[in-house]
């Protein structure tokens, strides 16, 4: 198991934690579904918010970031033809 190093910033203030997982490939498949659920059960927070992102290092070394932004448009948006 390697130990990785998550900093969870939800556009408020960001918080880190330390995860134990098998691999990267495992990193990116639990950080990715958690970052799901989070937008999920959070909609309100997360239009409020505008901007959150998930980063993940090992031993200091980043290895990736997961980033979500809402943007409200001021106008009608046209269809997709």
């Amino acid at each position: 198991m390697e130990i990785f190093s998550i900093t969870i910033d939800d556009g408020k203030a960001p918080h880190k934690y330390e995860m134990e997982l098998p691999s990267v490939a495992a990193a990116k498949k639990e950080l990715t579904r958690i970052f799901g659920d989070m937008i999920s059960n959070g909609t309100d927070e997360f239009w409020s918010a505008r901007d959150w992102r998930i980063s993940v290092s090992k031993a200091g070394m980043p290895l990736f970031v997961l980033r979500a932004s809402a943007l409200e448009l001021g106008g009608p948006v046209a269809a997709f033809q």
